[in-house]
């Protein structure tokens, strides 16, 4: 996990960490590669579609969490890139 302040992110960066504005707080999922998971965002029924990355809950995060590693190649962790 990372905690970035706006005026911490490179302008040619800002669309990767805002996909959908500059609303806190917000998580995102990137792969072990640091690609944005665009596709990874707060599903749950009761999520306001305005602002996706936006969780209410622990186990709606969770639920992003395990929906992110389903999409992560079992040999493409960080553990297999550091051996």
């Amino acid at each position: 996990m990372v905690g970035m302040k706006k005026d911490e992110i490179p302008a040619q960066d800002e669309a990767k960490f805002q996909p959908d504005g500059t609303y806190v707080p917000r998580i995102l999922f990137f792969t072990p590669d640091g690609e944005f998971m665009k596709d990874i965002y707060n599903h749950h029924q009761k999520a306001d579609d305005k602002y996706k990355y936006f969780y209410n809950s622990t186990s709606q995060i969770i639920d992003s969490m395990i929906l992110a590693l389903a999409h992560i190649p079992k040999n493409d962790t960080l553990d297999d890139k550091r051996r």
